[in-house]
């Protein structure tokens, strides 16, 4: 199997500290990506989301368990362990907090484990554009009460207010599930942080991930989000198994 993939991590044009961290790396069996995003308000978020990404990607890269699930929650679970540990000796560590999205292809399925608001996306000609995370949010949780609409919610200013990140606690909630490749046929992967989505809308994420040329795409999506103001640092891993 072979993959096209582009990655980028930006400050964007008002934060002077860049939070978000990204990886792809090349398995024996498979691709991993992995995406985080520090907590705002919380101390060192740009260390907890350095922090978990790298023990995310070394856990699962050299972990014997074979269930994928269980393998996913392992690789979270010693994320947030080392997070708390680095928290728990260095007071200006205290409280940071991440998200996380680890994806891991494989040559006919793909496992996503989340936690927090990062995203992942899934993209083909035949199925659309088909978001794979809830968030993991004060308002999305209204939103599934039925208290406000995703219009609503999209504009709340508590939006932005994490439920499950990694570092919150010593227990942790993570979603997981996986789908099933066609052996042919195009299709795409994005993971990205909230500095994305808050500003491009999946109508504009579709169009993008339908471009033919991913670096049409990555200089595309970049000069959207530079042009909406970019607020908030902002990363993406295009993931694609056609060039």
């Amino acid at each position: 199997m072979v993959l096209d993939y582009l990655s980028k991590s930006h400050t964007g044009l008002v934060r002077t500290v860049n939070q978000d961290y990204v990886g792809v790396y090349q398995a024996e069996d498979g691709l991993i990506a992995v995406i985080c995003d520090g907590v705002g308000g919380k101390n060192a978020g740009e260390v907890a989301s350095e922090i978990a990404a790298k023990e995310l990607v070394s856990h699962y890269s050299t972990s014997r368990i074979e269930n994928p699930g269980e393998k996913m929650l392992a690789a979270m679970t010693a994320a947030n362990q080392k997070i708390l540990e680095y928290a728990s000796v260095d007071p200006a560590l205290y409280g940071m907090a991440t998200t996380a999205d680890l994806l891991f292809i494989t040559t006919d399925r793909a496992f996503w484990g989340h936690i927090g608001d990062s995203r992942v996306y899934y993209h083909s000609p035949e199925a659309g554009l088909i978001r794979l995370t809830r968030d993991h949010t004060l308002t999305q949780s209204y939103v599934e009460k039925g208290y406000m609409s995703e219009f609503q919610a999209e504009r709340h200013p508590d939006k932005n207010v994490i439920l499950r990140a990694l570092g919150q606690s010593s227990e942790i909630v993570i979603d997981f599930s996986y789908i099933d490749l066609a052996s042919e046929g195009h299709w795409r992967f994005l993971l990205c942080t909230d500095g994305v989505t808050g500003l491009i809308t999946d109508d504009e994420i579709s169009m993008i991930l339908s471009f033919d040329d991913l670096n049409d795409a990555d200089s595309f999506l970049k000069e959207q989000i530079d042009l909406r103001g970019a607020p908030d640092n902002y990363s993406y891993i295009i993931i694609s198994n056609k060039s």
